[in-house]
C-alpha cells in the first residue's frame, strides 16, 4: 500500500484497529517514514509501504521502532536505486530490442499455449470417446449378464443356420467344445485390375476356415486347402498368424466381437476375404500370383526337411533281425518308422496309430 492509500481520509487505512494505542503508533510510524525520506531526498511515493516496513511478528503492522524504520528505509533505497542504475548501462537502442524481444517472445509462448490448449482439448475428446465405447461395452456386457443369469442361452445354432443361408461358408465342427468352425463353400477367387501397372488378373486363392472363439471373442482365418503361400501369407488382408486386417470396418467388427454378433462378423470376414485392396495388403496378390507355391512347397524352398518334419512322426520300434548284416553295422535293436500325419490327429492318437501302424511291441517317442 502506498503512502498516499495510507494517509487517505485521515489514515482511514488504520480505522479497523480497536486499540488506540496501537493506531496511534501506526499513523505515528507512517509520518516518521515520511519525514526521514524527505530529509534523505529519497522518493518513496511508489513503494508499497506495507511490505518494505512489515512488522515480521505482527501481521498487518509497521514496525514502529524509529531504528529499525531507519534500516529499512535505507536498506530499500539503495535496492531501488541499485536498479535504477542497472538501467542506466542500457542504451535507447538496447531497450528498444529487448522490447521486441519480449514481443517475440511473447508471442511465441502464446503460440505455445494455443497448441497445449488444443492437444490438451484433444486429448480429453479422445478420452471421453475411450470412456464413451467402455461404457457402452459394460452396459452390453451387463445385459449379457442379465441373460446368463436369467437361465436364457445364446441360439448360437441359430446364428450358424442364418450364416449358412448366406451361402459363403458352410458349418465344420465345433473344436474343443469352444471354438467355431466354418469353411467357406467355394474356392476363394480374387480379382485386380490396374490400367497404369497393365495388371488384369484374377488368382484362386483356396478355401478358408474361420474359427470363431466362443468364450474370449476371438476370431481368426486360417488356410483350409489348395491355397498359395509367399513368406507364410496365403490372403492379401490376413496375417501369416490368420489375424483379419479389417481396415475401415474395424470399429463394426470391435463391436461385433464384443457382442458375440457372429451373424455380423461372418459378413464382414466374407466381404474382407473377396475384396483386393493393393494399398492395404500383407501380401500383393501379384506376388501370390508369381511367387506363391503350396505350404509344402514353400517350405520345401526354404527347408528341405520341413516338409517331412510337417508330414510325419517316427515311432521307434524292434529292428526286424532277419537281416544280421545290417543289425552287426548298426549296432541297434531299434529302428525309427515314419508315420504320416492326418491332419486331424492328435499327439495321444497318433502314438496309438503309430503302434498299430508299424506293429511295434511298444512305441517309445514321437518326434
Amino acid at each position: 500500500m502506498k503512502i498516499e492509500e495510507l494517509k487517505r481520509d485521515n489514515f482511514s487505512a488504520f480505522a479497523s484497529l480497536t486499540d488506540e494505542y496501537t493506531r496511534l503508533n501506526q499513523i505515528n510510524a507512517v509520518k516518521y517514514i515520511e519525514h526521514m525520506a524527505a530529509l534523505s531526498n529519497t522518493d518513496i511515493r511508489n513503494w508499497d509501504i506495507k511490505q518494505v516496513f512489515a512488522d515480521q511478528d505482527k501481521e498487518g503492522l509497521l514496525i514502529v521502532s524509529k531504528t529499525e524504520l531507519n534500516k529499512r528505509l535505507f536498506a530499500h533505497k539503495e535496492r531501488v536505486e541499485q536498479k535504477v542504475d542497472a538501467l542506466k548501462v542500457l542504451s535507447p537502442k538496447d531497450l528498444d530490442d529487448l522490447k521486441k524481444i519480449a514481443e517475440r517472445v511473447s508471442s511465441e509462448l502464446k503460440k505455445k499455449a494455443l497448441r497445449r490448449l488444443e492437444e490438451h482439448k484433444d486429448n480429453a475428446e479422445s478420452y471421453q470417446r475411450e470412456v464413451d465405447k467402455h461404457m457402452a461395452l459394460a452396459r452390453k456386457a451387463a445385459a449379457e449378464l442379465e441373460i446368463y443369469n436369467s437361465g436364457k442361452l445364446k441360439d448360437i445354432s441359430g446364428d450358424i443356420c442364418k450364416v449358412v443361408e448366406k451361402g459363403f461358408f458352410k458349418y465344420d465342427r465345433i473344436v474343443d467344445g469352444k471354438v467355431l468352425r466354418l469353411t467357406t463353400i467355394n474356392d476363394v477367387v480374387l480379382t485386380h485390375k490396374d490400367n497404369v501397372q497393365l495388371i488384369d488378373m484374377s488368382l484362386n486363392l483356396g478355401s478358408f476356415a474361420v474359427e470363431y472363439h466362443l468364450i474370449d471373442g476371438r476370431v481368426t482365418v486360417k488356410a483350409a486347402g489348395r491355397n498359395r503361400f509367399y513368406n507364410d501369407l496365403y490372403h492379401p488382408h490376413l496375417s501369416s498368424y490368420g489375424e483379419v486386417c479389417w481396415g475401415g470396418a474395424r470399429q463394426n467388427a470391435v463391436d461385433a466381437l464384443a457382442s458375440g454378433d457372429i451373424v455380423t462378423l461372418c459378413d464382414l470376414i466374407a466381404y474382407i476375404l473377396s475384396a483386393y485392396n493393393v494399398r492395404d495388403a500383407y501380401v500383393n496378390l501379384v506376388n501370390l500370383r508369381d511367387h506363391g507355391r503350396s505350404r509344402e512347397e514353400w517350405r520345401q524352398q526354404i527347408d528341405p526337411l520341413a516338409i517331412s518334419l510337417e508330414q510325419y512322426a517316427y515311432a521307434l520300434r524292434p529292428r526286424s533281425t532277419t537281416s544280421r548284416a545290417s543289425t552287426e553295422t548298426t549296432g541297434a535293436r531299434w529302428e525309427a518308422v515314419p508315420i504320416q500325419l492326418p491332419d486331424d490327429v492328435i499327439a495321444d492318437e497318433l502314438l496309438e496309430q503309430a503302434s498299430e501302424d508299424s506293429g511295434s511291441v511298444e512305441v517309445d517317442d514321437v518326434f
